[in-house]
C-alpha cells in the first residue's frame, strides 16, 4: 500500500486487540494479559498477575473462526468463482492445508494494489 508507514509488531498487536475487543468484534481479552516481544518466542502474550487455573484468557467470537469448511468454500469460490462442484481440486488436502491457504490468501490479497 503506498503512501502508509508499515506498523512495528508491537504497534500492529495494539491495534489488533483495540479492533478484536471492540463492541462490534466482542473479544474479549483477560485484563491481566500484555503482549511483549520474548527473545525465545517472540512476539507472545504473557500475565501482568497471577492468574487462576480456571479463568478464561481469550475468547474469540465465533464469527471470527476458521473452519476447513470455511477455508474449502473461500477458495474453491476465489478459483472458480462458485462452490457447487464443492471442491474437488482441494479434495485430500488436510485442515492444515486447508487454513494456511486460506490464510495465505488473505496476506496476498491484502497486499495487493486495487
Amino acid at each position: 500500500m503506498s503512501g502508509t508507514t508499515p506498523q512495528t509488531q508491537s504497534e500492529a498487536t495494539a491495534s489488533f486487540l483495540k479492533h478484536f475487543t471492540s463492541p462490534s468484534i466482542g473479544g474479549q481479552v483477560h485484563p491481566s494479559l500484555e503482549s511483549r516481544d520474548d527473545p525465545i518466542t517472540g512476539l507472545s502474550m504473557f500475565s501482568k498477575t497471577p492468574i487462576p487455573a480456571e479463568e478464561r484468557l481469550i475468547t474469540c467470537p465465533a464469527s471470527w473462526v476458521i473452519t476447513p469448511e470455511i477455508c474449502r468454500n473461500a477458495i474453491m469460490e476465489l478459483g472458480s468463482g462458485d462452490v457447487k462442484g464443492k471442491g474437488k481440486e482441494v479434495d485430500g488436502w488436510k485442515e492444515t492445508m486447508l487454513i494456511c491457504g486460506y490464510i495465505c490468501l488473505h496476506w496476498i490479497y491484502h497486499d495487493r494494489e486495487e
